[in-house]
């Protein structure tokens, strides 16, 4: 048995210093991958806020399996 499984905490408005509350925020974000043997986790607990004029870069590597699966 193969699945994924991906979860996140329930996000709030909370405001900054500022004033200003995050565009985007991640809080507590996991990813899981399972297989009959092995339950590999490739994230557990990010947090990440995203403010207005902020710039970011996110990269990863996606291999698509003749199985249909992605790597």
């Amino acid at each position: 048995m193969k699945s994924t499984e991906l979860t996140a905490e329930e996000s709030t408005n909370e405001f900054d210093g500022n004033g200003f509350a995050p565009l985007i925020r991640l809080a507590g974000v996991t990813k899981v991958f399972l297989t009959d043997e092995v339950e590999t986790h490739a994230l557990s607990g990010i947090h990440l806020d995203i403010r207005e004029g902020e710039y970011i870069s996110i990269s990863g590597c996606w291999i698509l399996l003749p199985t249909g699966v992605t790597r």
